[in-house]
Parts: C-alpha cells; sequence; structure tokens
C-alpha cells in the first residue's frame, strides 16, 4: 500500500499532515459519504432520465480515490512514521472547517430535501415526477445552492487539513471546476424550460455575482 501511495504522491513523496488531521478528514468524508447515500436511498425523488455512464463512473472514481488522496499525506501512512492521534492537537482553522462542514452539509440536505418535497405532498408520498421552481433560503439567490455547499464542503475539509495538503488543492479545483459548469448548465436549463415565470434576477450559484 505504502508503495502505490509513493507513486500516487509522485513526484512530491512527502507528508503534509500529522495523523490525528488525517483521520479527521476522513472521519468527515465518511460522514459526508453516509449522509448522500441515505439522501439518495430515503429521500430524493428520481424522474426516469438516465444518467450518463460516465458521469456515474466518474462520481464513483471520485469517492473511491478520496480517502486514498487523504491518507496519501498523512503520517503513518506514507511512510513509516507511528500512526498516532490526539484531540488535543486539533487548532482553531480545524474547529472552522469542521463547523463550515457541518453547516454546509446541513443547509444541503435541506435542499435536496426542499427538491423531494416538490415531488410528495404532505403525508410523504410521492404524487409527482415533474420539474418545479424552488423557494425560500438561498434558492431565491441561486438556482444551485446544493452545488454551493458542495464546494463550501470541500473548502472546509481544506480547511481541517490545515490548508497544507497538496493534492486537496487539485481536488478542490476539481470540485468547484465542477460544481461551477453544472450550476451554470442547471441555471441555463431552469431559465429555458420555464422562461418568463423564472426569476430574472436569479443567478446560478454566487448570489448577486455568478
Amino acid at each position: 500500500m505504502r508503495s502505490w501511495l509513493r507513486w500516487l504522491t509522485w513526484p512530491r513523496n512527502r507528508v503534509t499532515v500529522d495523523s490525528t488531521t488525517g483521520l479527521l478528514t476522513l472521519s468527515l468524508l465518511w460522514l459526508h459519504s453516509v449522509r448522500r447515500l441515505f439522501e439518495s436511498l430515503f429521500v430524493s425523488v428520481y424522474s426516469d432520465t438516465e444518467m450518463n455512464v460516465l458521469h456515474y463512473l466518474t462520481g464513483l472514481a471520485h469517492y473511491f480515490l478520496l480517502p486514498l488522496v487523504v491518507v496519501a499525506e498523512t503520517s503513518g501512512f506514507l511512510t513509516a512514521t507511528e500512526f498516532s492521534t490526539s484531540v488535543t492537537s486539533i487548532g482553531p482553522m480545524q474547529l472552522l472547517g469542521v463547523l463550515m462542514f457541518l453547516l454546509c452539509s446541513f443547509n444541503q440536505h435541506q435542499c435536496l430535501t426542499k427538491f423531494a418535497s416538490m415531488r410528495r405532498n404532505h403525508l410523504g408520498n410521492i404524487t409527482n415526477y415533474a420539474h418545479g421552481i424552488p423557494f425560500g433560503g438561498l434558492f431565491d439567490l441561486v438556482s444551485c445552492p446544493h452545488f454551493l455547499y458542495e464546494i463550501g464542503i470541500y473548502a472546509s475539509l481544506f480547511l481541517c487539513l490545515k490548508m497544507a495538503h497538496h493534492l486537496w488543492v487539485y481536488v478542490l479545483i476539481f470540485v468547484v471546476i465542477n460544481q461551477t459548469i453544472a450550476a451554470l448548465i442547471t441555471h441555463k436549463w431552469y431559465s429555458d424550460r420555464f422562461k418568463s415565470q423564472y426569476p430574472a434576477d436569479r443567478k446560478a450559484l454566487i448570489p448577486f455575482i455568478l
């Protein structure tokens, strides 16, 4: 495993975060994955639209590689140093990252619950599979607040990594580009579908800006 991780981190091959930092980030990633699985199984109401197979495989690869990316620069994984953790070593930046992670995760869950409620009645039964215009919260300002919160989640994990993890920079850049493109496409779809019914002052991703 260590030899594979050394290949993954070539040409740097160096530890950038301690064991506690790595474990903290892995724990939050686990929580994020469990929440998304729960929402996929029990919250979201899907139409019969099919997902592009490349998009699906990219998503699977993304979630599979994330923990490997974290441990690739974590003490005790990449090197033969001892894996030891201490809660007292968690600093203010990491606490801010955890708080930001929880806030973004909660708000993203609220967005997905909002989407689902548009297809359910007050009893929770599915009544339709139609697309509608969501309102409330950041939906009043942007078309895709859930994508903005996704970026926030990955930015919060970068804070948890003390902004020192080199590979995570590339992960964050990928997420920002991916979510921005997805938001612009979704915003255009809303505008084309609902035309004059769609709020003209609503942006795609960032309130008042983009």
